[in-house]
């Protein structure tokens, strides 16, 4: 697993103006996972359209960093890289998606949001509740193909994986930009 300290290019993409801050927690006794964290700030953004969200510089509806601080299982490329990688780690329960309901205070039909992941599993995101959030359903479709994109890029060797684990931490919207997602990916 690498430990490196995360790029400054994706600094500018943490929610609210503060750091991420990686940091090893023990998963289990023979497993440590990168719990990555933003400090907690009080967020200058408006709020979104789900209770708990916020609207990003770029409109892209953001998390509260203060409830979905992020959690990253993996810094390795050669881990996803694995065919079936994201698929044989996709594991988030019913009671998971409660926890997060509940932490937002979300009251909505579940069909409205996707339970989705801060980091996702295709970049070495985990299933933690730390990095899980109710993201509105049509955000996250967009969402979900840049994280497949992503992944193509991280794979190839264009992105490192950790600026890509930090910036979509963030804004996401707004590191799809600076990364130059194609506008294909993006609608």
């Amino acid at each position: 697993m690498n430990s490196s300290i995360i790029g400054s290019s994706a600094a500018a993409y943490a929610p609210r103006g503060v750091a991420f801050q990686p940091s090893f927690v023990p998963q289990s006794s023979s497993q440590n996972a990168l719990s990555s964290t933003l400090d907690s700030g009080v967020s200058t953004f408006a709020p979104g359209p789900i209770a708990g969200t916020f609207v990003g510089p770029s409109g892209a509806t953001i998390e509260d960093s203060a409830k979905t601080p992020g959690m990253v299982l993996t810094t390795s490329v050669a881990d996803i890289s694995q065919p079936g990688w994201a698929s044989a780690h996709r594991n988030v329960p019913q009671s998971e998606k409660q926890q997060v309901k509940q932490l937002y205070g979300y009251t909505g039909p579940d069909s409205a949001v996707e339970y989705d992941h801060l980091v996702s599993l295709e970049i070495g995101g985990g299933n933690d509740v730390k990095n899980l959030w109710p993201e509105p359903i049509q955000e996250a479709h967009i969402k979900d193909k840049f994280e497949s994109w992503l992944h193509g890029q991280i794979v190839s060797g264009k992105l490192n994986i950790l600026d890509a684990q930090k910036g979509i931490a963030g804004d996401w919207k707004g590191y799809a930009e600076t990364v130059h997602a194609p506008a294909s990916v993006l609608s």
